[in-house]
């Protein structure tokens, strides 16, 4: 989803790129929004498709590798965290996630650009290299997808931005077109 909402000035702007699998898989969902705010805004992170604490085996397979790149970025003081008003929000992101604002600087423009293709390109060879899941586990994978999508969207404090802009209504359906809502198509079940 892309979006354009008055002046970068006073307001923001972004552009969110949310790859869901099917529930064939258990390789994380790739999350991915940049934007102004009105400094640069950044958010990349890969969805777990199960509880972290409860499978640190999955937690080490698909985390561990991204650690570095997190404490690096906390220790970067371009880079300011960015912390989301609501706690459905902070507690769906992972310990890795990429959520920060920063100046729009050259030098910071090409590192935020590193972590995007180098985290993209992981998650990328991770779908190529998955495995199946247990077809019994599919439906819940699939329900649980759904739902931290649904939450997550619905609860943007940045919803009530377009509820002043362009009415409750209409931001009520970008929102369902944002979190896979106003889907047409059949949801790939991976049987």
């Amino acid at each position: 989803m892309h979006s354009y909402i008055g002046s970068p000035e006073s307001t923001f702007t972004n552009m969110h790129i949310t790859i869901s699998l099917g529930p064939q898989y258990l390789v994380p969902n790739f999350g991915f929004a940049l934007g102004t705010v009105p400094d640069l805004f950044m958010y990349m992170d890969y969805i777990p498709r199960v509880e972290l604490i409860a499978n640190p085996e999955y937690m080490d397979k698909y985390y561990s590798e991204v650690n570095e790149e997190f404490l690096d970025l906390q220790e970067d003081e371009r880079f300011n965290p960015f912390i989301s008003r609501d706690l459905y929000t902070r507690v769906a992101m992972t310990p890795t996630a990429v959520g920060y604002t920063a100046k729009s600087e050259e030098a910071v423009l090409e590192k935020v650009k590193g972590i995007a293709i180098s985290r993209l390109e992981r998650w990328l060879k991770w779908v190529d290299e998955a495995e199946h899941t247990p077809v019994a586990d599919r439906a819940a994978i699939a329900a649980r997808d759904e739902l931290i999508r649904k939450t997550i969207c619905e609860r943007d404090p940045a919803n009530n931005l377009g509820d002043r802009l362009f009415g409750k209504e209409a931001a009520a359906a970008m929102v369902a077109t944002l979190w896979g809502g106003s889907r047409t198509l059949p949801r790939p079940t991976g049987d």
